[in-house]
C-alpha cells in the first residue's frame, strides 16, 4: 500500500523508541522513555452555566459509567457533595472538586480534577439536565482545559498540525531524518531557526523516501522552494543547491 506524504511525516516520529531494540539498556531506557505517555494524568474538566438555577437536578457519565446513581447531582450540591459522588465512580478515586452552581462567587462553574486516572481521560458526558430558573431551563456545558498528558507529550514531536515540535524537539526528529541545524554557506557556517529546520526535516524525510532520479528531484524542491533556489550541476555526479529565504540567509544541500 502506498503511502502519502503525511503518513511518511507522521512515521519519523514513532522512531523515538524503536532506535533502542537490540542496544544495551534498551529495556530502562524505553521504560524512561514510554512512562510519561503511559502513566497516570490529570485533565481538568469545567461544568459551566451562564445563570444561577433554583431548581433541579443533572445526570453526568464518564465513559460507560453513570455518575452518582441513583440519586441525580442537584444544582445547589456542594463542591465536597459533588466530590464524594465523583469518588464513588471506579477508577475516579482520587478526583478533586471546587466550586458549585449555588455560589457566584466560582462564576456559576464546577471544577473537575481527573488524577491518577489511567489514559485515555474520557469526558464527561451530560446524560440529563433538568436545572432551571424559574422554569426556563439553564443549559449546561463541558469542556476539558488542559491536554492530557499523553497528548501532550506526543504532540511534542508532530511535524504537522497546529503544536508542531520546536527547539530540541526538532533537533530529536532532524537526527532521524539525517540532517543538522548546522549548515555551510559562501561565506559562513549558518545555523537554521526553527521555522527553516521545520521545512528542512520535511524535505530530509521525504527524500529518505523519494526516488533519485533528477524528476523527483526537481519535484521535491519545487514544493519547498518553489522560486527560491539556484541549482548547480558539477557534470560529476554532484549536484549543489542553493536556497535562499532573503538577505544573508543561505543554505546549500549537497545530493
Amino acid at each position: 500500500m502506498s503511502s502519502t506524504t503525511y503518513d511518511t511525516l507522521t512515521y519519523y516520529p514513532g522512531l523515538l523508541i524503536l532506535q533502542y531494540i537490540g542496544k544495551a539498556k534498551a529495556r530502562a531506557t524505553i521504560q524512561t522513555v514510554t512512562t510519561p505517555i503511559i502513566m497516570p494524568q490529570a485533565s481538568v474538566q469545567v461544568l459551566s452555566i451562564e445563570t444561577q438555577p433554583n431548581e433541579g437536578s443533572y445526570r453526568l457519565s464518564w465513559g460507560d459509567l453513570p455518575i452518582g446513581l441513583p440519586t441525580d447531582l442537584s444544582w445547589d450540591d456542594s463542591a465536597a457533595t459533588i466530590q464524594s459522588i465523583f469518588r464513588l465512580t471506579p477508577g475516579l478515586e482520587e478526583v478533586t472538586v471546587t466550586g458549585t452552581f449555588a455560589d457566584s462567587s466560582s462564576d456559576f462553574k464546577i471544577t473537575v480534577t481527573f488524577t491518577g486516572v489511567t489514559p485515555p481521560v474520557d469526558i464527561l458526558a451530560i446524560v440529563q439536565n433538568g436545572m432551571a430558573d424559574g422554569g426556563i431551563p439553564v443549559p449546561l456545558t463541558i469542556t476539558e482545559t488542559d491536554e492530557t498528558l499523553p497528548l501532550a507529550v506526543q504532540n511534542g514531536f508532530n511535524l504537522t498540525g497546529d503544536n508542531i515540535a520546536v527547539g530540541a524537539q526538532l533537533d530529536i526528529l532532524g537526527k532521524y531524518a539525517g540532517v543538522t541545524r548546522q549548515g555551510l554557506g559562501f561565506y559562513q557556517n549558518i545555523v537554521l531557526d526553527d521555522s527553516d529546520f521545520l521545512s528542512l526535516i520535511k524535505m530530509a524525510i521525504i527524500v529518505n523516501s523519494a526516488g533519485s532520479s533528477l524528476a523527483t528531484i526537481q519535484e521535491l524542491l519545487s514544493e519547498f522552494f518553489n522560486g527560491n533556489i539556484l541549482v548547480f550541476d558539477y557534470q560529476n555526479m554532484q549536484m549543489s543547491f542553493l536556497i535562499g529565504w532573503g538577505a544573508g540567509r543561505k543554505l546549500i544541500c549537497m545530493f
